[in-house]
């Protein structure tokens, strides 16, 4: 490296973007960790029989448990889930309040419906009278990202479980640290859902393609130098 002389322009173009991409390699890394973190959890949980909803809900996310009490029914929120599964209607997630048989208040993901039976009134046979049991996931609450809608309270339209507004539109004393995603029953509405451990983990390619990037940076700014340097020698 003797007479290597880096120029301004490009130092001052290689150094921020180096910096950036090692940055976001490093985080693809922790998200690479804390992502299989979930799904170890998960299939960790999975494994074990249902129990009563305890009073205590440290460390349980993930563990399947019994619900009894009542539906809220008139307190119905509906959450968009895409296209996924219908090619030209979206579905929608019906997310209801339950007042436990102990008058704790739960919020339940009952599982999604297609647009056209979205309103209430358009699944009557959905809306069970008195008190129900059934069975789900306990779920942390989720967080927004870059890449989701805001919700619109005043539609009753949502697009992620957001508990502290939920709880001011709907002026009710939910449990806000965690909501319940019910298991699937055949042949019922709405549609359940059974967690599975088999999250999509594409974060150690993240990780490689940031750092190899970086690496690939390095090299072409040291070559670019080191060719001027035998130019001008």
């Amino acid at each position: 490296m003797l007479g290597f002389k880096p120029k301004l322009l490009p130092t001052i173009f290689t150094i921020p973007a180096l910096i950036l991409l090692l940055g976001l390699s490093t985080w693809q890394f922790q998200r690479l960790h804390w992502k299989q973190g979930i799904i170890d959890k998960i299939t960790e949980q999975s494994q074990l029989a249902p129990v009563d909803l305890p009073q205590k809900t440290d460390d349980i996310f993930y563990r399947s448990v019994i619900l009894k009490g009542e539906l809220l029914h008139e307190h119905e929120l509906h959450m968009y889930g895409g296209n996924r599964r219908f090619e030209k209607s979206p579905d929608y997630y019906i997310l209801t309040p339950m007042r436990l048989t102990d008058n704790r208040i739960v919020l339940v993901n009952r599982g999604w419906v297609p647009e056209k039976i979205k309103d209430a009134n358009k699944r009557p046979e959905t809306l069970v009278k008195g008190e129900v049991e059934l069975v789900g996931s306990v779920m942390p609450v989720e967080s927004k990202t870059l890449y989701i809608h805001d919700n619109q309270p005043n539609r009753n339209l949502w697009f992620y479980i957001n508990m502290d507004e939920i709880k001011s539109f709907l002026n009710l004393p939910i449990i806000s640290d965690f909501y319940i995603l019910a298991k699937e029953e055949p042949n019922s509405l709405p549609h359940g859902r059974n967690l599975k451990p088999n999250l999509r983990n594409n974060h150690l390619g993240y990780a490689l393609t940031w750092l190899f990037s970086a690496i690939a940076l390095m090299v072409i700014y040291v070559l670019y130098h080191r060719g001027n340097h035998a130019n001008k020698s």
